[in-house]
């Protein structure tokens, strides 16, 4: 249902600026969300995504470790090419947090950080904004060191990319 959800929030929400966050995830102290804001407002046209330093992140172990990477609770850019991109991967695809679904799998966390950059917009981690992932004592329920998963999740971001970044200009 992980997927399903997303893409239910997608489809209620039209702004051009989005957070998603995580029931296990939790800001530190009552202005994060403001810095966070401040920051993307700053960054304006160029902003792909601005994310606040998850402690204990699960990217800490896979694939998108020592890189900068989106965490829950970040803030992203939404304009008709991304928010298209969107609502296409959250419908037709399985996450690894689904309960149910096919085999092969995708990583939102992986197809975050890299649709940014691969259609030329910023992101950047605030060191200064801090979040923790709760789920300390879960371990890992799926392997994100596993190559299958790294190549479905980045195969699907460069179909998507190729679908939809051709048909437009960008902002």
């Amino acid at each position: 249902a992980f997927s399903g959800g997303r893409l239910k929030l997608l489809e209620n929400m039209r702004g051009p600026l989005l957070a998603f966050m995580d029931d296990d995830i939790v800001l530190a102290g009552s202005t994060a969300m403001a810095a966070l804001g401040r920051r993307a407002m700053d960054l304006a046209d160029d902003l792909g995504w601005v994310a606040p330093y998850c402690v204990n992140a699960g990217g800490a172990r896979g694939f998108l470790k020592d890189r900068p990477h989106y965490s829950p609770g970040g803030i992203f850019a939404q304009d008709d090419v991304i928010r298209n991109i969107l609502l296409e991967y959250y419908n037709n695809n399985t996450d690894v947090l689904d309960a149910r679904g096919p085999r092969e799998r995708v990583w939102e966390l992986e197809f975050l950080t890299e649709l940014f950059p691969s259609l030329g917009r910023s992101i950047e981690v605030q060191h200064e904004t801090v979040s923790y992932h709760l789920d300390y004592d879960g371990g890992t329920r799926w392997d994100l060191m596993e190559d299958s998963l790294l190549a479905a999740t980045r195969r699907e971001l460069n179909r998507l990319v190729a679908k939809y970044a051709r048909a437009t200009t960008p902002r």
